[in-house]
């Protein structure tokens, strides 16, 4: 929750143009002595912002012990998904200018 804010902050303090730019826009990140150290970003500051909410979950999850078994899932869930219906049935369009010809 708190990285899904901090992504958001950094939205509305206009480090980043809008989510897709936090999701899409690389940055680089070293590992010293066991800690995520973001590298300078003085030309993006959206960079320098989403390496920060990405470090600071990366401390939050070090303070948990890793899952011993890998939870796998079984079946997909349809429900969860809902496709939207075509404005047009695209291959009747095609098959209908086809006989046309």
């Amino acid at each position: 929750m708190n990285h899904d804010l901090c992504y958001d902050k950094a939205v509305r303090d206009d480090d980043c143009y809008d989510t897709a730019e936090e999701y899409l826009l690389p940055y680089n990140w070293k590992c010293i002595q066991g800690q995520s150290i973001c590298l300078n970003y003085a030309n993006s500051k959206c960079a320098s912002a989403i390496c920060a909410c990405d470090s600071e979950v990366v401390k939050c999850w070090s303070r948990f012990e890793k899952p011993k078994i890998h939870a796998k899932c079984t079946k997909m869930n349809i429900n969860k998904y809902h496709y939207r219906q075509p404005l047009f049935d695209f291959f009747s369009l095609l098959r209908s200018e086809n006989e046309i010809l």
